[in-house]
């Protein structure tokens, strides 16, 4: 009987550990588009800086 008490704890946990871990997935889940977002923003920025450095490069041969 003791056996069973405690094989219901631990399930009791497990299912405790399930519900939190599904709950943290779910967050980034809903978090994925904003990151994505981001994440296209700074692709766009670096692609810019490095027009940029080019054009500068280009303007620094030209002054020479």
């Amino acid at each position: 009987e003791q056996d069973n008490v405690v094989a219901e704890q631990e399930f009791a946990e497990f299912q405790r550990l399930k519900k939190e871990a599904e709950g943290e997935v779910s967050a980034l889940k809903k978090r994925l588009p904003e990151i994505e977002i981001a994440m296209e923003k700074i692709e766009l920025d670096v692609q810019t800086g490095a027009k940029r450095v080019a054009e500068a490069e280009k303007r620094i041969l030209d002054l020479k």
